[in-house]
């Protein structure tokens, strides 16, 4: 995003963003644990569904002129940037007079939040394939002796009394 579009966005609006939430805007993403879905990249997206929802979208009570839809995790609940605290919020369906999901006292925290969160999440999934499985060894086990051993013994044995009884 370039500053002209931070310029759209505040005008369109009639807001200022906080600078934390700027600057993340301004910034090249290298981080893919903030993804353009979450925090929104488009100028275009975010001064639409702002106006949505502060004319009060699918019936929802209307948003304060302070709060500026920033993205959801495709889920319907959107996140908010406060404009005049500086807040960072995801809302519960979008209606604003339920309780948030989660509430953050800036942007910078809520970015420094998902990045330990997605840290810790990345370290337990490093499981290898094999370590999944261990769950269902004894699953495995007994379908090999059901549908290899089993059926290898069976016709061994098949074999086995063929010669014996055929002398």
């Amino acid at each position: 995003m370039k500053t002209r579009d931070i310029a759209r966005i505040e005008s369109a609006l009639g807001v200022t963003l906080p600078k934390d939430y700027r600057g993340f805007l301004l910034s090249e993403r290298s981080d893919d644990r903030i993804d353009e879905t979450s925090v929104l990249d488009d100028p275009d997206a975010i001064v639409d569904l702002t106006q949505a929802y502060r004319k009060g979208f699918e019936g929802l009570p209307p948003w304060p002129q302070q709060y500026v839809y920033a993205g959801d995790e495709a889920d319907a609940c959107p996140y908010l940037v406060d404009c005049v605290t500086g807040e960072f919020c995801r809302s519960d369906k979008g209606n604003l007079s339920r309780a948030m999901l989660e509430r953050h006292p800036s942007f910078s925290a809520f970015l420094e939040e998902r990045l330990s969160r997605s840290s810790i999440e990345e370290g337990a999934a490093k499981d290898t394939w094999m370590d999944k499985l261990r769950f269902y060894r004894f699953a495995i086990i007994m379908l090999l002796l059901w549908f290899i051993v089993l059926p290898l013994v069976l016709v061994l044995l098949t074999q086995g009394f063929k010669a014996i009884f055929r002398n």
